[in-house]
């Protein structure tokens, strides 16, 4: 029976229970994957069984009809993984949902197309294609324990901050040499200004993000602060840049010119 969390307090593996004769698929992660209704899928490096439960939804566009919309496929997967209760997972076409925190399960495609509307698919002829992707940044982030902190390779530059030509990786003593010309500049900055002040005295409460670029041929290092005060809200942020509406000074950036020793652009988040 189902638990009031969702959850299937059954523990038995899902192929191996009643009416469960289709073949158990033995995938990699990485793998594109297809399942009909009543199959399981061992992810064993991961641990875990998925089994595809069902289709609970389709609501794609009939061949002989004009839609606004494409419509989507709603299906059921249970996801099994040893020592803990089963976990009932609904997916839509297109989407992915986690699986662990550093993977998740994408919905790739579905087998047949939408017929004309008076054709009904029987559910015993849907295949359902997935894939267990990494969710880990294809360049890994450079951790930094104190301050805490990740840099951000310049392979990513591009994708998650627009605007300069030219990026490059700092290093960890680049990022050092920033934090100690960024805690001179705030001290300064604090005297003259009372929001600095304030964020000058929680200072240590802020989790750091690091973009390196180039301007004007000096090496500059973009410094992203946010204090994280209800983690699971940003739990991907050594993969983006956290960047939020308001907030207040919990949120604020600032540039660092490596070579000559300056900062300046603060940039500090308004309340709404």
């Amino acid at each position: 029976m189902p638990s009031e969390s969702g959850r299937n307090t059954d523990s038995r593996n899902v192929s191996q229970l009643p009416g469960h004769s289709l073949k158990v698929l033995d995938v990699a992660v990485e793998e594109n994957f297809t399942l009909q209704i009543g199959q399981t899928a061992q992810i064993s490096d991961l641990g875990l069984d998925l089994y595809f439960v069902d289709v609970h939804k389709d609501s794609r566009c009939a061949s002989d009809v004009v839609c606004d919309s494409k419509g989507t496929v709603g299906v059921t997967l249970k996801v099994s993984e040893e020592g803990k209760e089963d976990l009932m997972l609904p997916m839509n076409l297109h989407n992915s949902k986690d699986l662990t925190p550093e993977y998740a399960l994408r919905f790739v495609s579905v087998e047949p197309a939408k017929g004309k509307s008076f054709e009904e698919i029987a559910k015993s002829d849907y295949r359902v294609t997935f894939i267990v992707e990494s969710t880990l940044p294809a360049y890994p982030v450079i951790e930094i324990e104190n301050p805490l902190g990740v840099i951000f390779p310049h392979q990513l530059g591009s994708e998650i901050w627009v605007g300069r030509e030219e990026l490059f990786t700092p290093t960890v003593q680049n990022v050092e040499k920033a934090e100690g010309i960024f805690s001179q500049c705030l001290a300064d900055y604090a005297l003259k200004d009372e929001n600095l002040a304030d964020v000058q005295k929680k200072i240590g409460f802020y989790k750091r993000q690091y973009v390196g670029f180039v301007q004007d041929g000096h090496k500059m290092v973009w410094m992203n602060f946010f204090i994280d005060s209800e983690p699971l809200t940003f739990k991907d942020w050594k993969k983006r840049i956290i960047a939020v509406d308001d907030g207040g000074n919990s949120f604020f950036n600032v540039k660092v010119d490596i070579d000559a020793g300056e900062c300046g652009d603060f940039m500090v988040n308004g309340s709404a």
